[in-house]
């Protein structure tokens, strides 16, 4: 079996064993504070075959979600298993799986980080106007949105890292409405 993973499906890494070949990945918008989608693709060959993802937050991968059939099929079979109830900001770990009558194969370890739950905080900016801060992820982008309704959204800009995983976005025009919101906006 052919095994092949990584964290997105370019570039994999590959080793020689028996008959099907299995890639693994986490699409990064997939990934939030409480949950993420692991995406697999197996090749499954002439053999009914079994998939499933291993996680956990070791590499000891102690939790597996529900195993899916794959039929016989000389194309790629795109999977995908969505994770809930995990903890923000913590680094999981996980593998495809797979199992047929050509023995198992297993991906190789990667990992993901959900992200941390923003803490917003919100001052009158000393130039005037209105400063939001708030924590994120390291790596994250994050942009700001505000509405005087909460039905229309209007984009205001991206938040700007200062550093510790802290963000800040000032806005100078908030003195023309009576009532404003705002969204901040993950990628």
């Amino acid at each position: 079996m052919t095994v092949e993973s990584s964290s997105i499906p370019k570039g994999l890494n590959r080793g020689e064993t028996c008959g099907f070949t299995i890639r693994a990945w986490v699409a990064l918008p997939a990934i939030q504070a409480t949950s993420a989608t692991l995406n697999g693709s197996v090749y499954s060959g002439s053999a009914v075959t079994t998939a499933y993802f291993e996680w956990g937050q070791t590499t000891n991968l102690a939790t597996t979600t529900t195993a899916f059939a794959i039929p016989p099929d000389l194309n790629t079979n795109t999977t995908a298993a969505p994770l809930t109830n995990l903890s923000p900001a913590t680094v999981y770990y996980y593998r495809v799986a797979a199992t047929n009558s050509f023995g198992a194969a297993y991906g190789q370890v990667r990992q993901f980080q959900t992200v941390a739950p923003l803490l917003l905080g919100l001052s009158l900016h000393s130039g005037g106007g209105v400063q939001l801060d708030f924590t994120g992820t390291a790596g994250g982008s994050y942009d700001l949105l505000f509405s005087t309704n909460l039905t229309l959204w209007s984009y205001l800009g991206p938040a700007t890292n200062i550093g510790s995983n802290n963000f800040r976005f000032v806005e100078s025009s908030t003195t023309d409405f009576p009532a404003r919101f705002y969204r901040v906006l993950v990628h």
